[in-house]
């Protein structure tokens, strides 16, 4: 059975000092001065336009081809660097753009990072594993899920009340249950995903099902709250969260997560909030739909 590792860097094995346009990175140890001046460009595309998330999941996936290695699974080394990512912009307070720009002495050290677990597996005669066995991935998530209505047979459901959903896979009048009463966040989002034309099946994504739709993550699986079959026979995965939980580390692992499969498979991911930047929620599963990875 392997041994899961925690995903992150400490302040003693990668520290940052920024004395005005000199960098000095500290490298367990070994310390390293980089002038801004002579530093080379991003390799980053997008880089002055792309919002916090769009770029904090183009640095998890260069990371990731930076840093693969024979022994270590791309489903199991993309979530593990995504939680360490996570791990050093919300624990640590650095910033996205700081990583980015110096994202080769962040893959250097995850390297040493990935060299020293192998090392202590190695010593300790364990498997090597960066997820716990929970979450490791059983099935190859860039299938296309099955929408099968006897996949929830036996789940709990409960009733809409007065309303009808026009494209639930379980019918009009009943789903697996969902977070608050109809008046609640979460329903409000079921009815705006419903709503769309561009959806042709949808249904309450159950957590923990044997057969439900899953992403790994460190320690964990990501089960999203809905998940959906386009019209165009993408896969829509949409997961809501309340404007108080947006910026915990958790909430920023799953985005990241999410947006990297999205990005990986050609299907489409998105995080839905109540109101972002002055769109509802019906507008914004509109415009994630209407848009190509």
């Amino acid at each position: 059975m392997g041994h899961y590792h925690a995903a992150r860097l400490s302040e003693e094995e990668l520290s940052f000092h920024r004395p005005h346009d000199v960098v000095e990175i500290d490298l367990n140890g070994e310390r390293l001065v980089y002038s801004r001046t002579t530093q080379e460009q991003t390799a980053l595309p997008g880089f002055a336009t792309a919002s916090d998330a769009d770029l904090e999941a183009s640095l998890v996936q260069w990371l990731e081809r930076e840093c693969r290695a024979p022994d270590i699974p791309q489903a199991e080394m993309m979530p593990w660097i995504a939680a360490l990512i996570t791990d050093l912009l919300t624990e640590r307070g650095l910033d996205i753009r700081t990583l980015i720009d110096w994202q080769h002495q962040v893959a250097a050290r995850i390297r040493w990072k990935l060299g020293s677990i192998r090392e202590e597996a190695r010593r300790r005669a364990y498997q090597m594993a960066l997820l716990d066995d929970e979450a490791a991935p059983t099935h190859d998530t860039r299938q296309i899920v099955r929408f099968d209505a006897e996949t929830y047979a036996t789940v709990p459901t409960q009733p809409t009340g007065a309303f009808r959903f026009r494209r639930h896979l379980l019918g009009a009048d009943r789903a697996p249950l969902i977070d608050g009463d109809a008046n609640g966040e979460e329903f409000q989002c079921a009815w705006a995903l419903d709503s769309l034309d561009e959806v042709e099946v949808w249904s309450r994504n159950v957590a923990r099902h044997p057969l439900s739709f899953f992403l790994p993550r460190v320690g964990h699986r990501f089960y999203p709250d809905f998940i959906a079959r386009l019209t165009d026979g993408r896969l829509f995965v949409v997961e809501y969260k309340g404007e108080h939980l947006v910026g915990a580390p958790e909430a920023r692992e799953k985005d990241t997560i999410g947006r990297i499969w999205a990005r990986t498979t050609g299907n489409v991911f998105l995080m839905v909030r109540k109101m972002a930047h002055g769109i509802d929620m019906t507008g914004q599963l509109r415009a994630a739909v209407g848009r190509r990875e």
